[in-house]
Parts: structure tokens; sequence; C-alpha cells
């Protein structure tokens, strides 16, 4: 049994372990920048920014119980990227690539990690100002998916 660091094992199939840890630091920081805003000057825009801010942190909140599941056996991957969106399931034979999105708002990097299904794009992962835990992701996700020996196969 192979030994994964964004994945867990359960026979034939592959739970991705959730970034609850990064999510809630993200929505804690939208929230306290709100409060701070609201705080210091106690106007009606800064109530504005704080009603916001807490609706962004609320969603962020949200993709702390995303979920995906690799099953091998049904050769499927079932995906539900927030708290608040219904599970969809995707067939492997569907998948057409694995791709990486790096953005940079102000002085923040932050980079997504895809899996491009029926041309839709699943997101599994996001970091912020490296890349280098995506790039391990996306790895680890052709290993299990053997996606880079089927593109050699034809």
């Amino acid at each position: 049994m192979n030994t994964y660091k964004f994945y867990t094992q359960k026979g034939d199939q592959y739970h991705r372990i959730p970034q609850m840890k990064m999510y809630a630091v993200i929505g804690l920081l939208f929230l306290a920048i709100g409060f701070v805003l609201w705080y210091r000057t106690q106007t009606m825009f800064s109530l504005l920014y704080l009603i916001f801010l807490s609706i962004v942190a609320l969603f962020y909140f949200a993709r702390m119980f995303s979920t995906m599941i690799i099953d091998l056996g049904n050769q499927t991957i079932t995906y539900k990227p927030t708290l608040y969106s219904a599970t969809k399931v995707y067939s492997l034979n569907n998948i057409t690539d694995l791709s990486m999105s790096s953005k940079i708002y102000v002085l923040v990097l932050n980079v997504r990690a895809f899996i491009w299904v029926d041309n839709k794009a699943l997101r599994i992962g996001q970091s912020l100002m490296t890349p280098k835990p995506m790039e391990e992701l996306l790895i680890e996700t052709e290993k299990i998916l053997g996606f880079n020996n089927r593109s050699e196969n034809g």
C-alpha cells in the first residue's frame, strides 16, 4: 500500500484530505479584516464592508467541507466542491487533463489545481504563496489515476 500526502486510501478508493485549516484561516482573516474596518470607523460604508467580507468568509468556510473520492473499482470520481453544493459523479474515462492555475491578487499568489472532466474544471486543491504543494498534489493524482500510463499506451 502506498502512502500519500494528499489522499487516504481505503481499498480501491482514494479520499482527498480536506484543506480545513487553510480555509478556516482564510475565512477568519476575512472576518477579522471586516470587524477591524467596522470597529475603527463604525460607518455605514464600513458595515457594508463587514457584510461583504463575512459573505466571502462563509464561502471559504463552505469549502472546508469539500470532498473528492477517486474510486478505481467503479472508475468514477465523486466530487462535492462545497458544503452547499450537490455531490456529482464523473467517469474516469472522461478525464481530459490535469492543470494548475496561478494568479496574483495584490501581494498574494493564489494557486489552484484542477482535474478537467467533461469540459468542467474540478478544483482539487488550493494553496497560497507557493505552487509547490499543488504540483505535488497533481503528481499524486496522476499516479493514482495512472494518467501518464494512459497517455503512453494510447
